[in-house]
């Protein structure tokens, strides 16, 4: 599935530079978007940003969550996918040799769905789940280059409600080291930072 992804941001990417070479990559009204860390955590991350007039834009973010490993005791497998909308106002903008550089304040709002799978001693499985909504308040830099190219990146506090069994955080033990730092869901408050290279249509 990944090397599918790929692919299509490849094609999308060699599409796009044979068109429309007259415009400015700012001043395009699509940017395609995903984070080439993701597949660390085995994600699947993309977003698709649509600008509106010079100053806004609106903005479908999503990922998706899908693998497998282990067999018997050390059995794991994940699946879920994140959804939802994120709005922009670029307040400030400069230029320079063709590259240009805007400055943006954004909120956004998730939905996300997991579940992930165990065996136990019998080799029966143990299904946890957990569902979460959330939102947060993000200032921003995205960069937009000469050959159409963009680097995204953002920070700012982010709250998120998760509702789940216990199963669901006892399973990540099996997931391995990495997944037990990044894969607990837990309900409060935390600082939400991103970075994404993408490219304008």
């Amino acid at each position: 599935m990944m090397r599918v992804f790929f692919l299509i941001i490849l094609a999308t990417s060699f599409l796009s530079a044979n068109a429309q070479e007259d415009k400015s990559p700012a001043d395009r009204k699509i940017v395609l978007k995903t984070n080439p860390f993701g597949a660390m955590a085995n994600m699947i991350p993309l977003s698709a940003e649509y600008m509106i007039g010079e100053n806004f834009s609106i903005s479908a973010n999503g990922y998706i969550v899908n693998s497998e490993n282990g067999s018997g005791a050390s059995y794991f497998r994940q699946n879920g996918y994140s959804i939802g909308p994120e709005f922009r106002y670029y307040f400030a903008e400069t230029q320079n040799k063709g590259q240009v550089n805007r400055v943006y304040l954004g909120g956004q709002y998730s939905y996300e769905d997991f579940t992930n799978r165990t065996l136990d001693f019998y080799g029966d499985p143990i299904n946890g789940w957990a569902h979460g909504t959330g939102g947060a308040l993000v200032v921003g830099n995205q960069w937009f280059f000469k050959n159409r190219f963009t680097v995204d990146i953002f920070l700012g506090p982010a709250y998120t409600a998760y509702y789940k069994n216990d199963d669901f955080e006892t399973n990540l033990a099996n997931g391995g080291f990495f997944m037990g730092i990044v894969g607990p869901k837990v309900t409060g408050t935390k600082v939400k930072f991103g970075f994404n290279i993408g490219i304008t249509l």
